[in-house]
């Protein structure tokens, strides 16, 4: 089987792999041509922030790695992995400078018709519309 682009990347040199319950920022260069990447999503969540100029990836668990099953407090911990992509946003701003006719695109999986977590997808979405 040929390799994925992850595998090929990886084996190039090219990647920054963003592991579980971290964020990472990329600005693209031509001629490294380094790139973001992440595995092992196993049903957890990734959310990308993507422009011509840079990206931003975060790979979160939808609870925080302590023992506590608790909503309310996988709630807390994607609204403070959220605040980490804001924060990394507000650093790189310029990298992500909005164009005339530019858009931005909120996409989720949807498995047997409905969307996993979906109380985890309003709090991303959220953190977008603030």
């Amino acid at each position: 089987m040929a390799p994925n682009m992850l595998q090929t990347a990886r084996k190039q040199g090219r990647l920054q792999l963003v592991p579980m319950n971290r964020v990472r920022h990329i600005k693209f260069d031509p001629k490294t041509k380094m790139c973001l990447g992440t595995e092992d999503l196993n049903g957890y969540m990734a959310v990308v922030i993507l422009s011509t100029n840079a990206a931003i990836l975060g790979h979160f668990a939808p609870r925080p790695e302590s023992a506590s099953t608790t909503t309310v407090a996988g709630d807390a911990h994607i609204k403070a992995k959220m605040n980490e992509v804001r924060a990394l946003l507000h650093q790189h701003l310029q990298d992500f400078t909005q164009k005339p006719g530019s858009t931005g695109i909120i996409a989720y999986a949807v498995y047997m018709g409905a969307t996993a977590l979906e109380s985890k997808k309003d709090i991303i979405e959220g953190q977008f519309k603030e």
